[in-house]
This record gives structure tokens, sequence and C-alpha cells, in this order.
């Protein structure tokens, strides 16, 4: 423990610090201050958890140094000294949370009291507060033991230790209701884009706790090997009404697009007995497949069962279908993506579900390959890297993937058969314009407007013929000039960042520094 002694005459702080053995009172570390402002100092750098202050100080009094401990959130057990009794000290003292207020002199063995006192409370809110951690800790190893029961009793039907910890009442008896619920992550939005999943999962599940604590119930998180998160939630007092589980799934939707920037789905039905959670795990799974278009909300699925039945492959009419094949063959991919993104989004307004989807994506690749077969593209040029073959892979997953796999396919066999020879523009035409625009913020889709050209393929061509990507040969040329103008100018670095079309400095000084290996201002000091 760390005691400092604070008082403005070095007497009074020798006589305490060679008065009383503080090693025997448990002080392995004592400091000494001669001012509020040398304590404060002290107090930053050390713990302190004792602390015996002279209250009349110059500048800054010892009441002011405890306020201001107090306002940094430094609960030091303080112990005042006064040369002089005075109710209004002794009231804001106590206000503060002084441990003593003693009158100097003193005897050192009234202070060593006040200390010892000081150090007792100290001991026993520690134990407190180790009680408190262990009880916490056994509570989380028991939810954590009937975790692991339920997750063996779902995989492997082993009702092993069920009977035991029903009868603890720490899952519902047989004959009592309970309600399971799924949670189902459709997006991440925002700066949290790329929140790591335990991270989200566990923000989760502190609002489903202090949800359904309101209404006294526990929860369970069932983990299953799909990643979901399933709960199990009741009250061996209360059983919630099916409405009112409703309602704070919609808060739980609510919190977490507003502080999570998470958008959830959430399946769950009228109450069950323990011995149909199996089956009703799997119900809500299948419900949650079906949810191909990623609509967010809660969803009571005995309600939604009959529109989600019956489902129908026939998703493109014959009529339709040639009309399609027709766009294709003369090459029209644009009017065929518009002809299929009209029925996607036609198919999303309808009660789209898992089968639908399969039977429209089989259908669309079936066009895909009639497509690659009349204009001789391979899959390999189609789907020419990792994520955009990952797409053609998993279009039938959600309605989200298969709108992606649309228009990047046929953005890229739009890329594909664009006849070369046939485009009105040269390469030395594309520099020349770079050259001529070089003091502005030359982007590559203000290059493909400017030719009238698919971005793409103009990129694709300018590497093809010059070895360098568009970006950097932009980045260059502007970096090459700026370079001319800090060895032969003294123009501020951010008006020649300016002139060749930076409007950051720092975006500047960053691809300067990139492409040069100097910064800007290193670069014209080198010259001088």
């Amino acid at each position: 423990m760390n005691l400092l002694i604070v008082d403005d005459q070095p007497q009074v702080v020798k006589g305490l610090l060679s008065g009383v053995n503080w090693n025997d009172e448990g002080f392995s570390n004592i400091y000494a201050a001669y001012t509020a402002a040398e304590a404060r100092r002290i107090i930053n750098l050390n713990p302190i958890d004792v602390m015996l202050c002279d209250i009349e100080m110059p500048v800054e009094s010892g009441l002011d140094l405890v306020e201001w401990m107090r306002s940094q959130n430094i609960y030091t057990r303080c112990i005042f000294l006064t040369s002089h009794m005075s109710f209004q000290y002794a009231q804001r003292a106590l206000r503060l949370g002084s441990v003593d207020y003693l009158v100097l002199p003193a005897p050192y063995n009234s202070i060593q009291a006040a200390v010892r006192k000081a150090v007792q409370e100290i001991n026993t809110e520690n134990e407190r507060e180790k009680l408190t951690q262990y009880g916490q800790i056994l509570q989380e190893q028991q939810d954590t033991f009937v975790e692991g029961l339920l997750y063996r009793f779902l995989n492997s039907g082993e009702k092993t230790g069920l009977a035991e910890a029903q009868k603890i009442g720490k899952l519902p008896a047989d004959d009592q209701a309970c309600h399971v619920v799924l949670i189902q992550t459709l997006r991440l939005e925002g700066r949290l884009e790329q929140l790591d999943t335990p991270t989200l999962d566990f923000a989760i599940n502190n609002i489903i706790n202090e949800l359904f604590s309101e209404y006294g119930q526990k929860t369970y998180c069932i983990r299953q090997e799909d990643g979901a998160l399933y709960y199990l939630i009741f009250s061996n007092e209360y059983q919630i009404p099916t409405d009112a589980v409703i309602r704070q799934l919609e808060q739980l939707n609510g919190f977490s697009r507003q502080y999570l920037q998470c958008i959830l789905a959430s399946y769950t039905d009228y109450a069950i007995s323990i011995s149909q959670l199996p089956d009703q795990l799997t119900l809500l799974k299948e419900h949650s497949n079906d949810n191909v278009s990623m609509q967010s909300g809660v969803f009571l699925i005995s309600q939604n069962e009959a529109e989600l039945s019956n489902p129908t492959n026939d998703v493109i009419s014959q009529p339709l279908y040639s009309r399609l094949r027709q766009h294709i063959t003369a090459g029209y991919f644009d009017a065929a993506k518009m002809e299929i993104t009209r029925i996607i989004e036609y198919q999303q307004q309808s009660n789209l579900n898992a089968a639908t989807l399969t039977g429209l994506y089989k259908t669309i690749i079936q066009l895909l390959g009639e497509a690659m077969s009349k204009h001789k593209i391979s899959i390999e040029e189609l789907y020419p890297d990792q994520e955009s073959f990952a797409l053609y892979q998993d279009g039938w997953k959600s309605l989200n993937q298969l709108r992606k796999l649309v228009t990047n396919t046929f953005n890229q066999l739009q890329i594909l058969i664009t006849d070369n020879s046939n485009q009105d523009f040269s390469i030395e035409q594309i520099i020349n314009y770079i050259h001529d625009h070089i003091e502005e913020d030359i982007r590559r889709i203000d290059l493909a407007q400017q030719f009238h050209l698919n971005p793409d393929y103009l990129a694709r061509v300018f590497k093809n013929e010059t070895g360098q990507t568009l970006k950097h040969y932009i980045s260059q040329e502007k970096i090459n000039i700026a370079k001319g103008l800090l060895r032969t100018t003294n123009l501020p670095v951010g008006m020649i960042a300016a002139k060749i079309g930076f409007s950051s400095l720092s975006h500047f000084s960053k691809v300067y520094q990139k492409l040069t290996g100097l910064t800007p201002t290193e670069e014209r000091t080198a010259t001088k």
C-alpha cells in the first residue's frame, strides 16, 4: 500500500515520516509533498491508498486538492490535519468523504490509529469486492455449464444433467413454457463495418440480457454449428407473453441499428416446452434461410408460415426467357441486365423464399452459359479473380448476392466483347488529355466519360498498352511536376499541391513520399 503525506511545513512532514513505523502499518511506499501541486504530480504517477493532508496551505488548500481528486474519480482515503478547529472545514471535509479530521498538534498514536482505521476500511472493501467477483464467476460458470448441457442435448440428444439443471431452476421444467429466439445479423453499416463477430455477439448478448431481465426472464445463448445466435428465454415465476417477446426483440433491432449500426432479423414463435426445443430450432433456421431478400424485422413464424409455403420455381416465363436470349445473342447486355434486375426487384416484393431464389439463380446461370458459348468467352475470362468467381458460386444464397452477380457479370461481358479496333480513341489521346488537365482531380470515370468508354475497359487497355495502372500514371505525372516546382520555386507546398489537383495537403504529402521516398519538405531542403 502507498501513503502520501502533504503539508507545507517541512518539520511536520519530517515528524510524521519518522514518528510512526509506517511499514508495520502495511505501507511499502511513503511519499511526501509540500504543496498541492506537488501532491497532484505524485498522485498522477502513483496509486495512493491513504493520504495525510494539511488543510491550510498557501495557493491551494488540502480541501481543494481532495476536491480535484474526486473530480478525477480518485477515491483515496484522506485524513485531514489542521491547526484550527473550524466547523466549515469539518463540514466540507465530511462532504468530500474524508476518513478523519485531526487538530494539530495531535499525538502520533492518534494519527497512527486514524491511518489504521483507513487501512481496515480498505481491506474490508477489497474483501467485499473479491466476494462479489467470486459470486459473479460462480454465476458465469453455472450459466456456461447450462449452455454446454443445452448444446450437447441439441447436437447429440444427450440429456444427462438436464434434470439436475431443471431441479435447481437453471432450465425450465418439462411442464413449463419457454420461448426460443434466433437472431440473424444481416449486415453492418457505417464505421463499424469491420467489427469482428465475437465483439458483435457480445454486444447483442448484453442487450438481450438487459431487455428480458425487465420481465424477470433468464436468457441462455445456445451455440450451434451454423454460427447463428439462438436464445432460450424463460422464468420459473412468470411466463412472458409472446407479444412482449416480440416487443423486446423490436427494441433489440432498434438498439442494434442505432448504437451498433447492425441490421438484424429476429425469429420466434409461441411458447413451447423444452422437449420441443430441437424441432423449434430447426424450424427457426428454415425460416431464416428463406429470408433471401435479407429483410430486417421481427418474424413470428407461425403467422408467416402460410406465406412462406408452396414456392414456385417458374419465376421467368417462356416469352421473357426468349427475349432475354435474344438480347444476349445480339450483345445487348445492358438491356438483358435491366430485364433481369426488374425480375429480381419484383421477386423481392413477392413471397420469395430459398427454393424460388435457387430457381431464379439456375435460370440466370443458364442464360449466361448461352452468352459465353455464343461469344466464345471462357468462364476464366468472365470471372477473372477469386472475388468474382465466389459471386458466381454463391449467387443463390441471397437476393443481394444474386443482384451483385448479375451486375458484375454483365458489365464484364460488355468489356470482353468490346472491339478494340472500333473505339474512337488512342492511348496517346488519353495521355495528352491527362497532361492538359493535370491541375484537376482526374479520375478514371472522368476519362471514361470524356472518351465514351467503359471505365473498366479503359483501365484494362491503358495497363496493357503502357504497363502502368491509370491511377499510378496520373499520380506519377503530378508528382514529377511537383518535384520541379519544389526544386525551382519558393511557392508554398500547399499551393503546389493545389496547382496539380490535390485538395488535401496531407494526401499530397503521402502520395509524394510514397512515389519518391521523401516528403515535399525534405525534397525542397535537399536541393538547397
